[in-house]
């Protein structure tokens, strides 16, 4: 028990990690895989009608539950297609989508649909190794499938309790295959989520300062930036660098990178993304900001930790910032490029108004 509480909390502790990472991929694999099931569902319910009337003159009201299968799984496309709710109930949405597809299911079974329904079967649990579906949410629904089953059964087969019963003991082996399946291949896909993240991460860092490049910035604003979301970006540039580099040398020049660095990291969170984009210039991420005056007062902390005095020419020399503030408030479709030549342009209007200022634009 010790080892299997141990293994859950790497994948909880992994999942957190990577959530963001993981809703991303949850939302492809929904769109992908409910377009898939949708068309095999829909080919079927045509197939078997027309071979129904062509042999037998016949129509079946069982090949409805067929149709409903096809719509469910196709609303689901539409749904990840074009998103129609925010990104952060994706995951609410994929856990609904999966939990009908299991009481269809279920019911599919009470209604002698058994060779479909086991076709569902191994598509579901198929798709819950690859859907990022955490698997205590897994498992919950598929309890609640599992005894929807039997109460299925009872209603419809003649109220028969041993039946049911019959028909329980076959579905909790399915929730317990399925359920184990979810769970180690679950640990398997954090771990290489892990890797993943630990490999990009250790390609994206800045040599000198320790911060992550320009590469590595852009991939997580796309990644964390969300449209119903506020947050704000922040564009850095060093006043009286090139004079520090020109008169005392490059190895007085990496000090000042490098200690402005540390005071970014000192005053910035664990969630905010900070990168060396250029030779004097750097660039803070504030995402999932609850107030823009979050984001002022860190500005404002930040100012007030510099000048920084650089020794070892004839006078000291003062390293001051200049600072441009663009926030992406809810419901703005703004791209990675038109906040980063925002936040350029006030940045340069801080540096023409005097240096060591921040100017915050408002649009």
């Amino acid at each position: 028990m010790k080892k299997i509480k141990r293994l859950t909390e790497r994948i909880r502790s992994s999942y957190i990690e990577n959530r963001d990472m993981i809703i991303d991929a949850t939302v492809q694999t929904h769109r992908y895989f409910s377009a898939v099931v949708s068309g095999m569902f829909l080919f079927y319910f045509l197939l078997i009608s027309i071979t129904d009337y062509a042999l037998w003159k016949t129509w079946n009201n069982q090949h409805l539950y067929d149709l409903v299968i096809a719509g469910v799984a196709a609303i689901n496309c539409i749904i990840f297609s074009k998103p129609m709710v925010s990104r952060k109930k994706t995951l609410i949405v994929g856990d609904v989508f999966v939990l009908i597809m299991l009481i269809l299911l279920a019911a599919g079974r009470s209604m002698g649909g058994g060779f479909v329904s086991y076709t569902l079967a191994v598509c579901t649990a198929t798709a819950t190794i690859v859907l990022c579906l955490n698997p205590i949410h897994y498992s919950f629904f598929a309890l609640i499938a599992m005894f929807s089953e039997i109460c299925f059964n009872y209603q419809f087969l003649g109220k028969d309790f041993v039946v049911a019963l019959y028909y329980g003991v076959d579905a909790f082996l399915i929730f317990l295959v399925t359920s184990c399946l979810n769970y180690f291949f679950s640990l398997l896909r954090y771990q290489i989520f892990n890797e993943t993240s630990t490999l990009k991460k250790e390609n994206s860092v800045d040599g000198l300062t320790g911060l992550y490049n320009r590469k590595y910035f852009e991939h997580y604003f796309r990644f964390h930036h969300r449209e119903d979301e506020l947050s704000a970006l922040i564009h850095i540039d060093l006043d009286n660098f090139k004079t520090v580099n020109d008169t005392m040398g490059h190895k007085e020049g990496d000090w000042v990178l490098i200690k402005v660095a540390e005071i970014l990291q000192d005053i910035f969170g664990k969630t905010d993304c900070i990168a060396r984009v250029g030779g004097d210039e750097f660039m803070v991420f504030m995402p999932k900001l609850s107030e823009e005056q979050h984001a002022y007062e860190r500005i404002q902390n930040l100012l007030n930790r510099f000048p920084v005095m650089v020794e070892g020419g004839v006078k000291p020399i003062p390293v001051s910032l200049s600072i441009g503030v663009v926030f992406s408030r809810e419901n703005e479709a703004l791209s990675y490029a038109q906040l980063y030549e925002k936040a350029d342009t006030a940045m340069y209007q801080a540096k023409k108004s005097g240096k060591g200022k921040a100017i915050f634009l408002n649009y």
